[in-house]
């Protein structure tokens, strides 16, 4: 941040407590604590009671950055010593991490504060990697699906049918006929937008 950066209180000014510098924080929040109980999955009240204490927080004037882990959906090492393809399980726990990252977007958002989910990971890295061999793709994401077509030159052999304008709506009547057609080969669709 530059030195002679300007804060202004109207704005979002987090030096609400004295001194020079803003007040923002990292925290790191493991999955297993929005399972509530060490269980799996996602307990509401547990993430609805973070996101209050963490809302409290913000409104007095600090930026937090939360880093969630996925454990309480997956965890790779045990998946993988279990049988399981080490990079496949973890890009299950990243989606773990992800899912974690949504619900505690809700309850935030839902206490008045602005959030962004952020993640390196995207759709389309995950679609090629776990590509089965001579899959055919119905595409019609023209924005959940970004990166898909930058993803798959790495993947499986697959056949690719895409949405060329119009209107979305066609991706699962369309992987419907297609699995009709060819019942020997799986079929993939990346729907939504």
């Amino acid at each position: 941040m530059a030195q002679d950066a300007h804060y202004d209180d109207d704005k979002g000014d987090t030096r609400k407590h004295g001194g020079d510098r803003p007040r923002r924080f990292l925290l790191k929040l493991s999955g297993e604590a929005f399972s509530g109980g060490g269980g799996l999955g996602v307990d509401p009240d547990v993430v609805h009671a973070i996101a209050r204490e963490i809302a409290s927080v913000v409104r007095d004037g600090t930026q937090i950055a939360v880093v969630i882990g996925g454990g309480n959906f997956f965890r790779g090492a045990e998946l993988q010593q279990r049988g399981m393809d080490r990079a496949r399980s973890d890009y299950m726990g990243m989606l773990g991490t992800v899912m974690n990252c949504l619900a505690l977007q809700d309850f935030l958002e839902k206490e008045g504060i602005d959030t962004r989910v952020q993640t390196a990971i995207t759709m389309g890295q995950i679609v090629a990697r776990l590509l089965p061999d001579n899959a055919i793709i119905s595409e019609e994401a023209a924005t959940t699906g970004r990166g898909l077509t930058q993803s798959l030159p790495g993947a499986a052999p697959h056949d690719m049918l895409y949405l060329m304008g119009g209107s979305i709506g066609q991706a699962l009547p369309l992987a419907t006929g297609a699995a009709i057609a060819a019942p020997d080969r799986k079929v993939v669709t990346v729907s939504g937008d």
